[in-house]
């Protein structure tokens, strides 16, 4: 049985490291395809995405900010529905983060 039990964890990881190798192949492929490109925008994108969200991460604790110095006895509440946006926040920082990774490995290749 576990001789059973090792072949079939191998055969797992096989699988896993197929599909892993398959999503990097895509991803590559894809940036290999905007760093090629012509298109101002294609080759952009990246740092368009970035200093949206650095200017919408300003303004957002920019305005959290004002309404708690406006309204303090609000601050609790203020701060308890700020935690309803990490999901957004948390997508949109790890897709920036991601991408300054790959722009990073990207400028070493070159």
């Amino acid at each position: 049985q576990i001789l059973e039990a090792n072949r079939h964890t191998e055969r797992m990881a096989e699988i896993e490291l197929a599909r892993d190798t398959e999503t990097l192949k895509s991803v590559n492929r894809t940036i290999r395809a905007e760093v090629a490109s012509e298109d101002v925008f294609v080759r952009r994108w990246r740092p368009s995405f970035g200093y949206a969200v650095a200017l919408t991460w300003i303004m957002t604790m920019g305005a959290i900010a004002y309404a708690i110095i406006l309204t303090p006895l609000q601050a609790p509440a203020i701060i308890a529905a700020l935690v309803n946006t990490s999901p957004i926040w948390g997508i949109a920082l790890g897709v920036l983060g991601v991408s300054v990774v790959k722009r990073s490995a990207d400028k070493k290749i070159t």
